[in-house]
């Protein structure tokens, strides 16, 4: 699998550099927990956290209890500050890869603080439908004589952070929130770096998360990722961002409550679910999504969104979105395996394409969706046959054949076409002839409205970016919708 490659190289790599550098110095880190209490072992909540080197900067909880995380390792200062209080520090020692328990103790400060600042917000408090990145305003009487610290924090988590420290200005940015969230925001007055007073705690909602129609796969840093958008680029929205994984081949539930996607995030591709925001990922399949030549994309929804049918080597499982009922459907014809699959809830009839051992080695059948009658479709003809899907009446299936017959060992196509027949093999008709010389098209799956395919044209290299076009069931029209994107969705 490509995946497994790339993993093993970045391995290689990453031993050949490690072997031909001595002289690199390694950094090493650990976490520092801790609890700030007061003179009379009383927890101390919104003490503000730091260390010396510097980390980051945290707010203890309601219990007092706190997180320093990737700490250099060494002798750190811990310096615990809180208005009313004096500051204290305490020296530990951090040790690579461990976690290092502290108990600050601090007493009340002898300086009086006078908290009565009255603060104007912008946005207003409880103001709702506020964009991901943009500004929190705020005014006081004599404003200019103060610097301000920001504090920003999502209302289902008590992990608060300094949006900005010690700026003069009466304005922050922010920005990557997240849709349909409410956040916590306020203002520390500070004279002479020392915080004098605290407004009152705000809170804003950002807006709600859009109605996507479409979802595809993109390579995005190293690993691939699920992104979501409308018709525009300007909407991309990354739904998989920092798995460390690669998730692809997203679809959309026929009940339009949760996507599934692959994902090798648990090392062999499974199919996780999400709602359509991005969270609230669960893992459903107990077997991975594997066999010849499959990289994870066999799988599709059930018509009533109940279930996932994915292909495991010779078999076609069926289990329920929550991963539990895990039943077989289908047996593979002898030395083949399933490789892909899609179910018409009109006909009640699921496709499926095998695979022998060879990439080019490959077929389709129809059968019922108990998984008997399978039938031969179409035969093993020269050159790659892929991707089959129905039309939303399941009287027509699109997928994929390279026309020009080419077997090479690692599978190359040089001029993959995207046709479409009648589930009964008869009316076969190219979509592609308005294909630029030189490229493929793939992965292609019909329009919500039925009147138009979504797909991939890329270059026959195999190497260069692949882009997601649309066009009519004439093969004309052919528009570009989003670069360096594959495996679409449209709903």
């Amino acid at each position: 699998m490509r995946w497994m490659l790339r993993l093993l190289g970045a391995i290689l790599v990453f031993g050949t550099f490690t072997a031909c550098d001595d002289n690199v110095e390694v950094q090493l880190y650990g976490d520092v927990k801790g609890v700030v209490l007061s003179a009379d072992q009383e927890p101390i909540a919104n003490a503000s956290i730091s260390s010396n080197p510097a980390s980051s900067t945290v707010l203890t909880d309601s219990l007092g209890e706190f997180l320093l995380e990737n700490v250099t390792a060494g002798d750190v200062s811990v310096t615990a500050k809180k208005t009313g209080f004096t500051t204290t520090a305490v020296t530990v020692n951090v040790i690579d890869g461990a976690t290092i328990d502290v108990t600050i103790t601090m007493t009340i400060s002898s300086t009086v603080v006078d908290p009565a600042v009255e603060v104007t917000p912008d946005p207003v408090d409880g103001a709702t439908d506020q964009p991901l990145q943009d500004t929190v305003r705020w005014s006081l009487p004599d404003a200019e004589d103060y610097t301000y610290d920001v504090l920003l924090y999502e209302s289902n988590s008590s992990n608060q952070y300094f949006l900005t420290q010690d700026i003069a200005d009466t304005f922050a940015v922010y920005e990557n929130l997240r849709f349909g969230t409410t956040y916590f925001w306020q203002v520390l007055i500070k004279e002479s770096g020392t915080v004098v007073a605290r407004s009152d705690v705000f809170n804003f909602s950002t807006i709600a998360f859009p109605d996507h129609r479409f979802r595809f796969a993109r390579l995005d840093g190293g690993d691939y990722d699920v992104f979501s958008s409308d018709s525009a680029e300007t909407t991309v929205t990354n739904l998989t961002t920092g798995s460390g994984s690669f998730d692809y081949m997203p679809r959309l539930s026929p009940t339009r409550d949760r996507i599934a996607f692959t994902s090798n995030r648990d090392f062999a591709p499974h199919v996780y679910t999400m709602r359509k925001s991005g969270v609230d990922v669960q893992k459903v399949t107990p077997l991975p999504v594997a066999g010849n030549h499959n990289q994870g994309e066999g799988y599709c929804w059930s018509p009533n969104s109940a279930q996932i049918l994915f292909c495991h080597y010779d078999r076609l499982l069926l289990v329920n979105r929550d991963g539990s009922g895990l039943t077989q459907l289908a047996t593979a014809p002898p030395n083949r395996h399933f490789k892909a699959v899609d179910w018409n809830g009109i006909t009640d009839k699921i496709i499926v394409q095998t695979s022998g051992v060879n990439v080019y080695d490959s077929e389709f059948y129809i059968m019922d969706e108990d998984g008997s009658n399978m039938q031969l479709l179409t035969g093993n003809d020269p050159g790659r046959l892929e991707s089959p899907s129905f039309s939303i009446t399941g009287d027509e299936v699109l997928y994929t054949y390279d026309v020009s017959g080419f077997n090479s060992p690692d599978g190359r196509q040089l001029d993959a076409r995207i046709f479409l027949m009648n589930s009964d093999s008869t009316n076969v008709r190219d979509l592609s002839g308005n294909k630029p010389a030189g490229t493929n098209d793939l992965y292609p799956r019909f329009s919500p409205d039925g009147a138009s395919v979504i797909f991939v044209n890329t270059s026959n290299t195999g190497i260069e970016p692949q882009d997601i076009y649309i066009m009519d069931l004439s093969g004309n029209n052919r528009t570009l919708l989003f670069r360096n994107a594959t495996m679409p969705d449209w709903f």
